[in-house]
């Protein structure tokens, strides 16, 4: 206990200092009297008296208002984010804005130096995590406040340091679930950087309002963003766009293509890609460091070593599969907290070998089912990757194989009572449908004909309608009725297996 109050009490004079050296420039704060600085105090102060309310998740996320609020919220909180955006040009001014006495005029500066989107402004909103002053009432969006306009559902107090945590930890959520309260250490180690890819990041969730699909009026703002990876050096830009794939909370992937993350990951060579996979340090951004895999680093480095092993063929060569093989075995023994063993070590390897020898890859696949027995918690995904694989690389010449083990592994997800998150057979076939495979009409009629289809559950059975329903003018199903009330009832389950019969045996 005393050892986290000392933590703390560190943490604090560390941001006051690093606040203070910032504030206490000759250059950063410009005198009271300063005409721009006076003239901006005066419209904040005006704002401050003619605003009720701050939407700070709004604010940081770029969201456009939800239109759950009342209507006057609505039209007031869209004026407060245009006067924002025209006081973020001034960041001299705002900063002198943080002195002020009046806690609603602190408020607009923190959120017009948040709109700047520049890292370095992050001390000095830091200088105001612990202030208690009330500010503007914060409005937020409630599920209950649809149509009813309800104040006391969508309102609450708050305080400046609410205000200023919550844009700190927009930056530090990401950091192994740090908060503001780890700022000092988080900006210990990126203080004197320029760029790191957590921050393009938050410049990119903000650009693409974290909405899927992307909508086209956010393309310029995205573009703006990934045009500064153009700054960054080759390295440090190759690992940078494989983060932000992998991280994005928006698809960013017809942006930021393969091609283009393949491209810079091979200028870099495979000895740079072999020393990420070894989780060897490739660049000195503390955002992509994964020697240590506690917390969201393991998360991170988990979908960063899955990019780049679903795409070994393009990135590594048939002299690296014993590599991939003893990684997997050296993983084994000091497995990811967050996801295990990766099925995938296995799954390169099979790759990059069946491109000239596919009976080879398939007693690879064979070998690594057997690490990966279904009674494990996540054995029918890994398994689903493996048996994936092999359909990619030998088709149909191992359909009863796939037909048996789809069926052993529908038997442990009705066993276990496992939903589509963790559903062997729905992930196999979704990889069924990716290969696009011309084989695939005669894998799924083998699948249908087989006396044990009478097993499959909802989840399966609807991914076998999405793949029948691949090419056709109309699906051949109706995705309404499909997910109508009565969809778990045997009935309807009945109805959907006849639907697949029929369509497949004419």
């Amino acid at each position: 206990m005393y050892a986290n109050l000392i933590r703390f009490f560190l943490a604090g004079c560390m941001v006051g200092v690093l606040a203070a050296s910032l504030l206490a420039a000759d250059d950063a704060v410009p005198a009271p009297d300063d005409p721009k600085t006076a003239g901006v105090q005066r419209e904040m102060e005006a704002a401050a008296e003619r605003y009720s309310h701050f939407a700070t998740d709004d604010v940081i996320s770029n969201r456009p208002t939800t239109r759950q609020w009342p209507e006057k919220f609505i039209t007031q909180q869209s004026k407060l984010l245009a006067e924002l955006q025209t006081w973020s040009a001034q960041p001299q001014s705002l900063r002198a804005m943080l002195d002020h006495p009046d806690g609603k005029v602190c408020t607009l500066a923190l959120g017009a130096l948040f709109l700047r989107e520049d890292p370095h402004d992050l001390s000095v909103i830091a200088a105001l995590a612990d202030d208690k002053r009330p500010t503007f009432k914060l409005i937020h969006m409630s599920m209950r406040s649809v149509g009813l306009g309800n104040l006391a559902d969508i309102e609450c107090p708050q305080t400046v340091g609410d205000v200023a945590q919550a844009m700190l930890n927009s930056y530090l959520w990401g950091q192994g679930g740090k908060r503001y309260s780890d700022f000092a250490v988080y900006w210990e180690e990126r203080k004197d950087r320029r760029n790191c890819a957590s921050w393009f990041l938050v410049r990119l969730n903000r650009a693409t309002r974290r909405t899927t699909p992307l909508k086209s009026e956010y393309l310029p703002d995205i573009e703006r963003v990934l045009s500064g990876l153009e700054e960054l050096p080759l390295n440090e830009r190759a690992w940078t766009q494989v983060y932000l794939r992998c991280r994005s909370s928006a698809k960013i992937e017809t942006i930021l293509t393969d091609d283009a993350c393949i491209a810079d990951l091979n200028a870099v060579g495979r000895d740079e890609i072999i020393r990420f996979l070894e989780r060897q340090r490739v660049t000195d951004d503390p955002d992509l460091q994964f020697d240590d895999l506690e917390g969201d680093n393991g998360y991170v480095y988990s979908h960063m070593l899955h990019f780049i092993l679903r795409r070994a063929t393009q990135l590594l060569g048939v002299e690296d599969v014993p590599f991939l093989l003893r990684r997997e075995e050296l993983e084994r023994k000091t497995p990811n907290r967050v996801y295990g063993v990766s099925a995938y070590w296995a799954v390169a390897a099979a790759e990059i070998t069946g491109q000239n020898d596919p009976a080879e890859a398939g007693k690879i696949i064979d070998a690594a089912v057997v690490r990966f027995p279904l009674s494990d918690l996540l054995g029918g995904r890994k398994q689903a990757a493996l048996v994936g694989c092999l359909w990619q690389l030998r088709g149909t010449a191992e359909k009863q194989k796939l037909v048996d083990w789809f069926y052993a592994a529908q038997a442990v997800v009705t066993e276990k009572k496992r939903d589509g998150s963790n559903h062997g057979p729905v992930n196999f076939l979704i990889s069924v449908r990716k290969a696009g495979r011309q084989s695939t009409h005669e894998l799924m009629v083998a699948l249908v004909t087989d006396p044990r289809f009478e097993q499959t559950d909802l989840p399966a059975v609807k991914e076998m309608l999405d793949i029948a329903s691949e090419g056709l003018t109309e699906p051949i199903y109706n995705w309404r009725e499909f997910y109508g009330a009565d969809r778990r009832t045997p009935e309807a389950l009945i109805k959907w297996r006849e639907v697949l019969t029929h369509h497949y045996l004419p």
